[in-house]
This record gives C-alpha cells, sequence and structure tokens, in this order.
C-alpha cells in the first residue's frame, strides 16, 4: 500500500474543497470527506512533527469531522428529502476555522520526509544543510526498499551515492586535473566520457566513480558496486528498460542500497 503523505492530504483537500470556510454535507461531499479522514489515519507517525497543541488540534478536527461524516450517513432517506445539506459546524475552539481548514493549517508544518534515527548520521559531512538534505533522501530511499518500491529505491540510492561522490571530489578540487589527465592517459575513460574539472557539478556518476577510486575516495570494491548502482539507476529511462529488457528489482534495490552503505563506509574512514 503506498505511503500517504501530508503533502498528498494537502493536495486532496484543495482539489475537493476549494474554498474550505464554507464545506457542506451532502450526497456529493460526503465520500470526500470521509476520504479526508480515512487519510489521516494512514498518515505515517513519523511525518506528524507537531508540538502537543497542533497535534491536538488536528485529532480534534478530524474527530469532528468523522462525526459530521457518521451523523450525516445515518440520516434517514426522509430527513435527507427535507434537507440534504448540513454546514460543517466551525471550531470555537479553534478560531471558529472549520475542521477542513484546521487540518490544512496543522498539515502544513508537517514535512513528507524525515531522516530515521537508525540510518547513518554522516557526521564526516560538516555542512547542517547539505547533511539533512541527504539523511532525508537516504530515509526516503529506505522507506522505498521497506515498502517494495523497487525503481524509488534503486534510483534514490543512486542518487545519494552520486552526491556524496560529488561532495567527496569537490574536497579534492585541487586534485582534479592531475587526476583526470593520468586516467585519461592510463585509458580510464573508454566506458566515460573524459570529464572536464571545471564542471564538476555536471558530471555523470560514472565520472564521479572513476576519479573517487582513482583518488581513493572509494576502494575497487566500492567502485565496483557503485558501478552496478549506476547501470540499474538508468533503468528509469523506459526506453532503455525496454531495450536492455531490465527492470528494477528487489534485487536492483538491495544492491543500491548496499553500494551506497559501502560509500558511506569508505568516506567516513577517509574522513574521520
Amino acid at each position: 500500500m503506498p505511503r500517504v503523505l501530508p503533502k498528498a492530504v494537502l493536495t486532496f483537500i484543495d482539489l475537493a474543497f476549494p474554498d474550505d470556510s464554507r464545506v457542506f454535507l451532502n450526497d456529493n461531499n460526503v465520500g470526500p470527506l470521509a476520504t479526508v479522514v480515512d487519510l489521516l489515519e494512514r498518515l505515517p507517525e513519523e511525518l506528524l512533527t507537531l508540538d502537543s497543541a497542533s497535534f491536538a488540534a488536528l485529532l480534534a478536527a478530524r474527530s469532528q469531522l468523522s462525526s459530521d461524516v457518521s451523523g450525516f450517513r445515518s440520516l434517514t432517506k426522509r430527513d435527507k428529502q427535507i434537507n440534504n445539506s448540513y454546514p460543517i459546524s466551525p471550531m470555537v475552539a479553534y478560531d471558529n476555522l472549520t475542521p477542513l481548514a484546521v487540518i490544512k493549517r496543522e498539515l502544513d508544518k508537517c514535512p513528507d520526509s524525515v531522516p530515521r534515527s537508525d540510518l547513518p548520521d554522516l557526521p564526516f559531512i560538516k555542512e547542517a544543510t547539505l547533511r539533512d538534505t541527504l539523511r532525508k533522501d537516504l530515509s526516503s530511499a529506505a522507506a522505498a526498499l521497506a515498502h517494495d518500491e523497487w525503481k524509488a529505491a534503486t534510483v534514490l540510492a543512486g542518487s545519494v551515492t552520486e552526491a556524496l561522490l560529488l561532495w567527496a571530489l569537490e574536497l579534492r578540487s585541487a586534485d582534479l586535473v592531475a587526476a583526470i589527465a593520468s586516467l585519461d592517459a592510463s585509458g580510464a575513460f573508454r566506458t566515460a566520457r573524459k570529464p572536464d574539472a571545471t564542471l564538476l557539478d555536471r558530471w555523470d556518476l560514472a565520472q564521479y566513480i572513476i576519479v573517487a577510486r582513482y583518488l581513493n575516495e572509494v576502494g575497487d570494491e566500492t567502485a565496483k558496486a557503485a558501478d552496478l548502482t549506476r547501470e540499474f539507476r538508468n533503468l528509469i529511462h523506459p526506453g532503455r528498460a525496454k531495450r536492455t529488457q531490465q527492470t528494477c528489482t528487489r534485487g536492483t534495490a538491495h544492491i543500491a542500497f548496499g553500494a551506497l552503505q559501502r560509500v558511506i563506509d569508505d568516506l567516513a574512514q577517509r574522513h574521520p
């Protein structure tokens, strides 16, 4: 079952109820309102990063919405013939906002991903913003792996691998020209284009792997594992997948995630 994210719930509410200040319970709206309640119940707990007051507001709004939906569905056919549209009562304790408005206000504070506590902290990356971004991507890759989303896990793990190798080579910018010249002379770029040392952020993963291995940022086995990740990551392109008759599978996802872990281990040793 797909993970429900706060942004997805907000998008659904905006589409179904463009004006959250005037919402009525009727035969047309009761289904979408029940869907909002269902989506809220499926939100992963780790994404509800709210303080106690905001969390209480979200629960209160969900509870009132659920109660209103149940109440409307319990009306008899005769009741609905008399009045088939009932306004949702405002929540007095919350600035007289409708439950939908309260839900939107609180969900807007929640992220769609948070770093998992059981994943590497990447302490060798000193820049806090970059470190947090990579940990969130790493967490997303792990979540995709856990939920059998093989393509997402494969591609996300490859993306983090690429970002980490870029980070490592940025630290070695003074060595790049000599390294590229030596690798070019040895024929190392037979399977990849010769990179431009002045355009490091435009290299592809194959170039990062070759140069990172030459500069001993990663070891031989790690480079081989990362190169497999590069091949699997290319399967995101439908044309390539069709030509090679390959798809992202449990195997590609685990190999990509394993290669990523090896890159992290190697960089942690080289940058204590």
